[in-house]
């Protein structure tokens, strides 16, 4: 995998890790955060919807999907190692994690996501969700 985008539904701009992305110094991977912008519409199910859609038109169909999800499963350290591993393993050309917006994913993400992972049992802003994110994945 020569990839791993994070797609954090955001109304803020993450320059340390927009753009081409960052290298890791031990592999060939970078990572490359695309925000979607957010625009409160006061609707909280028409707002899921534009991002569901907005974060949909950027994931390939040949990507292994990895939503971060409250409700998703825990896992450590070392089981995410395990996670990228298999996706690895899949043959995906990137790996992608998508960090949903305040009021969460929406379904089309629900149903295309390979597999589902909390960070945390708080909840945790899409900005410390990416950073916890990262880190996980340099570690």
């Amino acid at each position: 995998m020569a990839r791993i985008s994070a797609c954090p539904a955001t109304n803020c701009h993450t320059p340390a890790l927009s753009g081409e992305g960052r290298r890791c110094k031990y592999t060939s991977q970078s990572v490359v955060n695309y925000s979607i912008p957010i625009f409160p519409s006061g609707d909280e199910k028409a707002q899921v919807n534009d991002e569901d859609n907005a974060v949909m038109n950027l994931i390939r169909s040949d990507d292994w999907v990895v939503m971060l999800d409250e409700r998703g499963r825990d896992i450590g350290s070392e089981q995410m190692a395990e996670l990228i591993g298999d996706a690895g393993n899949t043959g995906a050309s990137r790996l992608s994690f998508c960090i949903g917006g305040p009021y969460g994913h929406g379904k089309q993400m629900r149903k295309r996501a390979n597999a589902s992972i909390r960070l945390s049992s708080m909840v945790l802003n899409h900005q410390i969700a990416l950073l916890v994110l990262v880190e996980q994945l340099y570690r």
